[in-house]
């Protein structure tokens, strides 16, 4: 397993498709030590070619379960082989290791740590 690479996101100033604005998230959800769920973003529809980072917010204090929401976006030339060893089916966890708040130019910073599994995923 390979473990300990920190990246930052970026995008985390961009709005999601519902409308809602993933540096308001960040703000309220994403907290040090919390695990984000990562996705092969489709270029088509995201205009963007890399993996977004998803963060799982409460619906209702959580009496209504959870849903993702996207955070920000881990860029093709930062990984490369992060997005095929998704769409391949491989398992790569993440979790935040570092958050700033927005600042001057409205960019909130999400430093996240990758931990990949070496091995084909399980059929």
């Amino acid at each position: 397993m390979n473990s300990g690479r920190t990246i930052q996101l970026s995008e985390t100033d961009g709005v999601n498709e519902d409308g809602s604005r993933r540096g308001n998230i960040i703000a309220r959800h994403c907290r040090k030590g919390m695990s984000l769920e990562l996705r092969a973003l489709d270029t088509a529809t995201a205009g963007v070619a890399g993996v977004g980072a998803y963060v799982r917010v409460p619906l209702l204090f959580g009496l209504l379960g959870s849903r993702l929401r996207q955070i920000g976006v881990i860029a093709r030339d930062t990984d490369s082989i992060l997005g095929r060893r998704l769409t391949r089916g491989h398992r790569i966890s993440a979790m935040v290791v570092s958050v700033s708040p927005a600042t001057g130019n409205g960019k909130s910073r999400v430093g996240i740590a990758l931990s990949y599994a070496d091995f084909p995923p399980s059929r």
